[in-house]
This record gives C-alpha cells, structure tokens and sequence, in this order.
C-alpha cells in the first residue's frame, strides 16, 4: 500500500494535471516541503509533492533500534547521501535525498533565532511568535534537558566564567508516560507530516511521489505553469506535471540550481550568489566528574552567539549516546566514548558574491560550488579555537582524543554544517535580491522559495526550527492567494 500510496506514476499525474492542474507543486519533501505541503493541504489547497529519493523511514531514525548500531545508522544514511563538486576539487555536503531530508537524521537542537540573526532580513520576512509557536509545538521542543540537576550544575560552572549560559531547546517529547499516551521521540517532518495527512493520502485528498526528479520549471508567458519531472522507475523520459504554482523546497542548494536551470529572470544575475553556510567545529570531552553515578543523567545546554556575525556553543552529553540511554547496559560513567560530553560552535560564513553556485543540468549534485573562507572566517576560527579550551577549562574537562581542542582539524570540511542557506535571497530591492519577503520570486508571481535558499543571511543559530516557521508562514499566504 506504501508503493501505491507514495510512488504515484507520473505519467498518470501528468494527465490528471493537463484536464486540472495542481493548485501546488511541492518540490522537495524535507522539513520545508513537507511543512509546506501539509500546511497547503490544511487551508485547502490541493498539493503535489515531488521528491527525489525514496522513503527509508517513517520517521527520525533515532526512533528505530538502529540507534543501537551507529555505524549501521551511518551506513544506511551514506546511502542517501549526494553532494557538490566544489570548484577546487573535493565536495560541498552531503544532503541527503529520500522522504524526509535531512530531518530524518538531525541533531534534534531546536533554538529559535535570536533577533540578531535577523540583522539584514526584512522585517516582514521573519517568522512571527505565532510561527515559531506552532513549529515548536509540533516538534515537541522544550528546555527539559537543559534543567536537569547535570545541566544547572553545567550551567553553573559556565556562567562563572562569563558565558550565557542557558536550558537548550531540542526536539523531543520528554514529558513522561499517561494512560493512553506514550511520549515521543525526536521530531521530524516527515512523521509530523503522517500524522496530519495520513488519512488525507489514503483518500487520495493530497499526492505525494517519491523517485521523482524535477529537472526544469515549465515558464510561459511571466508565469511558471509546471514542472518537467523524470521518474526512475516509471518513465524513461520527464513529463509535464502542471499546477497553478510550484514551491522550490529541494534544500539550499538544489533549489537554486532549478531556478538556475529553467532560466527564471534573473536580469540583476543574483540567482546563485552568496551563498552561505557554517563553520562547524565538534569535539567531545571527558566528563565523567559531571554525571550522577548512580542516575542515567543527561544535560543540553548553550550559549547563544552575541550576534549574527559572532559564534555559539552547544554541549550534549552524554554525547556518544544521548538516544541510546535504554540499551540494556550498566550506568557507569567513566573516562570512555559512552560518557563523554560533545561540544560544537557555529559561526556563519561571510556573506559574499564569490561563493556561489555554478549551475549545471544533471541528477542531484551536479552543480559546481564556488566556495572559499574570506579573512573574517579564518579570524572567527581563531577565535572559536581560542574559546575551546576557555570553554573545556570551565567544565574541567579534556579533549577524549586527538587532535588538540586548538586544532584547526576540529573543524569539518567546508559544506559539512549542514546549514547552507542563501542563493535565492528575500528581500525589497530588485538589484540585490531573487524573492520576496513572502517567498515569491521578483519577476514569477507563482514561483515561490519556500526553504533556506531564500535566507538572505544566516545567523550563528542552528537553522532548522526557523527553516519550519518561515515555510509555515510563506504555505499560509500562498495558501490565502490560491484561495482568494
């Protein structure tokens, strides 16, 4: 019933379309898309989502037992995963392509942006509390984790030495067990999206198709009217798909690229420009003082970056097992992977025209990326190695492993934030931006940027919970003109 259910024919979609076409076409179905496409489908809307990859899970990963097994976790995701052709060699990612994105396997750190991140946004084009307030509820996000007696006592020691400290939000159910109700864990898009249209998809009352690639927007007379799509298994050649509208939520990348590639107007050439993401440094510590020795502990706690431009911290601990508390072993905390506490900082990249996206037709990933660290990015580097050992100092702990907590090698690969974000940027003014505040492109009514791409900054903070505020408010004004 899933492969009927899920993997539509095309070719049928297609004549379906031609005699009414979609009031929507989705592109895309991680956090954004399917954000957008159920939001649609609540105000009414009859939607189309297309995604590429197939559908693995019905949910976040860490839901499953295959927790249990990190590198059979791994093995499965990198069989997911596509990524850029960087122009000096090397690759730009990964993302990964199935029914759910990247929200299948994220972290579960839920933050809002603070207001500086929005420095350089549009004011209308900020999630309002009322967005933020649904996505959260949604996501089950709450600061439990961030007051246990491990976190306050974490808390503690990084407020006496200068940090702002606080509870950090993630994205799970911790509230306990009720008759009749069990608590949930990580949230995701994509089981959120169940939960909602389930019974819509039965009824046949929204479609959604996985394998399905859209290769190019269908544009005629100033107005997008489809997509060309190609289906793996089905068709040997793409077909037209038409809908009154098509939301670009493919990632930050791909996303850009079929703009790039269907030649939407772009009489200023800003399609593909500054594109943006986050310096990602990682390290794990031993901790082992901090835990209760008799108690499984846990503790989320971060300190918030000052402002756009500067970084935050993130502590999860236990790190190595964080989603695994329940298997069956001993609590016994030691100097060993199980009980070491992870740290991370993010930084944005700086915001320049250079690094940018080199369009190229072709499966996902086909794109070049041109993409290197300015002076300022290598300056906040410096910085955040700096913060490192300040940071481990405060908690009394040290790094578990080589490389030293004030190695450059802490940082991942360029591309490997998962936070890319810009390329299709929001914003009033034609000369300097692709979409606007709402989502729709300056010179397409009915073509809308509904994911990060049309981030005209990012901020320090992990994206995501912004990502699903901004696509539940731009589904909702695009759900209030396709109804008018």
């Amino acid at each position: 019933m899933a492969g009927n259910r899920f993997e539509n024919d095309i070719a049928e979609l297609s004549l379906q379309s031609r005699e009414r076409p979609f009031d929507a076409i989705v592109v895309g179905a991680g956090s954004a898309g399917l954000t957008f496409a159920r939001t649609l489908y609540e105000e009414g809307v009859r939607v189309l989502l297309l995604e590429a990859g197939p559908l693995p899970f019905l949910g976040h990963i860490n839901n499953t037992d295959m927790r249990f097994s990190r590198q059979l976790s791994r093995e499965l995701r990198d069989t997911l995963a596509y990524r850029q052709n960087l122009d000096g060699g090397g690759h730009f990612g990964p993302n990964y392509s199935c029914l759910g994105g990247r929200g299948l396997f994220w972290n579960g750190a839920s933050p809002r942006y603070s207001p500086g991140d929005f420095a350089h946004w549009p004011s209308t084009g900020v999630p309002t509390e009322a967005d933020y307030l649904w996505a959260e509820h949604q996501f089950h996000v709450s600061a439990g984790m961030g007051e246990t007696a491990m976190a306050q006592n974490i808390i503690v020691r990084l407020k006496q030495a200068t940090y702002a400290a606080e509870p950090g939000p993630f994205s799970a159910d911790i509230s306990g067990l009720y008759p009749g109700r069990l608590s949930a864990g990580i949230g995701s898009g994509l089981g959120l999206f169940l939960r909602a249209c389930g019974d819509a998809l039965v009824k046949s009352e929204i479609t959604v198709t996985i394998n399905t690639r859209v290769d190019e927007l269908l544009i005629e007379g100033g107005a997008v009217r489809g997509v060309l799509a190609f289906q793996d298994r089905n068709s040997r050649s793409p077909v037209e798909l038409l809908g009154r509208s098509v939301v670009l939520c493919g990632g930050g990348l791909e996303s850009v690229k079929l703009a790039a590639v269907s030649k939407v107007p772009d009489p200023n050439k800003r399609i593909g420009r500054g594109i943006q993401e986050h310096l990602f440094y990682t390290a794990s510590l031993n901790a082992h003082a901090l835990y209760d020795r008799d108690t499984p502990s846990s503790a989320i706690v971060y300190v918030r970056a000052p402002s756009q431009v500067e970084h935050q911290w993130e502590l999860h601990a236990p790190g190595n097992r964080l989603f695994a508390i329940d298997d069956g072993s001993i609590w016994a905390p030691a100097s060993s992977p199980p009980y070491e506490i992870m740290i991370r900082a993010f930084a944005a990249t700086e915001k320049r025209d250079d690094n940018a996206l080199e369009a190229r037709r072709g499966p996902l990933g086909s794109s070049t990326i041109h993409f290197t660290l300015s002076l300022a990015d290598q300056l906040r580097k410096d910085q955040i190695l700096a913060d490192a050992v300040r940071f481990a100092r405060a908690l009394g702990a040290a790094p578990s492993a080589s490389p030293a907590l004030e190695s450059v090698e802490r940082f991942r690969p360029v591309g490997s934030s998962y936070h890319e974000a810009g390329g299709l940027d929001m914003g009033l003014e034609l000369t300097t931006s692709v979409t606007m505040p709402d989502g729709r492109f300056h010179h397409l009514d009915n073509l809308v940027s509904g994911d990060a791409a049309s981030f005209p900054r990012i901020g320090a903070t992990n994206p995501h919970l912004t990502i699903v505020a901004l696509a539940r408010r731009k589904a909702t004004l695009l759900a209030q003109r396709l109804t008018a």
